[in-house]
Formats: structure tokens, sequence, C-alpha cells
């Protein structure tokens, strides 16, 4: 049993989500209880676009564990990715009241928000995120974001040289009105076991697979969101 777990867990490593998905399935099999390969195997769901099995299986694992705020916030991302964003909000909101000082809790939470239209929501809980860490340069990019979207340029731009200041960057160039932004590629989908103005929501789903599983992942779309700023001015 543990070594099917092992060599599931090595496929999951390797991206090979349906192998991975179909030996977690095995070991499910024999222990229907496993919350461990109940939780990867929604993980490999989510990243193959099973969502609603994603759920399915999150919903077992957290019968098990009501107390995991982990499962609580997959589940909101596979709610979300199933565009279904009331019961993904309702989830994060269980995940952050679990988890009050863990400033992933909010900033997930907030690029939710924003999407369902609840701005000023996301504002809050992007504001409390870089108030519990203050390195956290996604926050305050995604915060700039939303801020000129609704026409605040300037503070914006203070959290926009806060987010490339925290990341090494230079400054971002004025980007003339008659050039051509090159196109935008979303990033590559990273795997961990441990734990905006306006585009498509397919688009918005086929980033987010990669950006809500950790905190480390979610950095990863940091790339994405300064390229769209280039690309919005």
């Amino acid at each position: 049993m543990q070594k099917s777990l092992e060599q599931a867990d090595n496929l999951l490593r390797q991206n090979k989500f349906q192998e991975a998905a179909a030996l977690y399935g095995e070991v499910i099999k024999s222990n229907p209880e496993n919350i461990t390969a109940l939780a990867r195997a929604a993980t490999c769901h989510i990243k193959t676009g099973n969502f609603p099995e994603a759920v399915n299986l999150l919903n077992k694992a957290i019968s098990l564990a009501p107390d995991n705020p982990h499962l609580y916030g997959e589940r909101g991302v596979a709610y979300f990715l199933n565009s279904s964003l009331q019961e993904a909000l309702s989830d994060m909101d269980k995940a952050q009241e679990m988890e009050p000082e863990n400033p992933y809790r909010y900033s997930s939470r907030a690029f939710i928000r924003d999407k369902a239209g609840d701005t000023t929501g996301a504002i809050n809980d992007y504001r409390k995120a870089v108030e519990l860490d203050p390195e956290d340069a996604v926050s305050f990019n995604n915060l700039g974001l939303i801020q000129e979207k609704l026409g605040y340029k300037e503070q914006a731009k203070n959290n926009y040289a806060k987010a490339d200041a925290l990341e090494g960057r230079p400054p971002m160039p004025e980007v003339k009105k008659d050039s051509k932004p090159e196109p935008v590629k979303p990033a590559a989908p990273e795997i961990n076991e441990k734990k905006k103005p306006s585009v498509s929501f397919s688009h918005y789903r086929e980033v987010a697979r990669s950006v809500f599983t950790t905190k480390e992942g979610f950095r990863e779309f940091l790339d994405f969101l300064i390229k769209k700023r280039v690309t919005n001015n």
C-alpha cells in the first residue's frame, strides 16, 4: 500500500497526472479513508480538468477531516475552475476562518472575489495578505491590477513598484500606445504535495490551475500578471 502511494507521488511530481490518479485510485479502493490519497488524487483531476471528480474526492476527504483548511482550499479551487464561484468562496471563507494568520488564505480568496465582482472584498483581502506577509509580491501586484482597473493609477503604480522591488525586477517601462505587446502565455503548472483587468473566464481557469495549490505556485503567476500590466497600458 505504502509503495503504491509512493509510486503515485512520484508520478505526480513528474506531472503524469492520469497515471498518478489511477494509482491513487487503487490506494483508495484498498483504503477508502486514506485522506492523503483522496487529496492528491483530487489534485490530479484538477490538473487534468476533471473538476467534478476532484470535488467528489475532496468531499470524501473533508468528511474524514472536517478541520483541515487545506482540503477546503483545494475544493474551493476545484469549484472555481468549474465556474461555481459561490461554492468556491464559501470554501475559501472556511479555510480562512481556520487559518486567520495565513496570508495565502486571503490572497487566494481575493483572486476569486475579484472574478466574482466583489472588488472591495478583493482589495481588503489583498491588503490583509500583504499586512501578514510584507514580502508577498504577487498580492502587491494583484492589488495594483485592481486599483488600476478602478482608475487609481498612482496607488497601482506604488504597488507595482513594491512587487517589482520584492522580485528584484527593474521598474516597468512606459509602453507607447502604438506599440504591440507580445502575446501573453500562462505560467507552466507546478506541483507541490504540501500544500485584472478583464480576460475571459476560460483563460482565468487555464492560468488558475497553476496558481492556487500553494503560495509558491501562486508566485509563478507574477510573470503572467506583469505582462498583463504591459498589455493594458
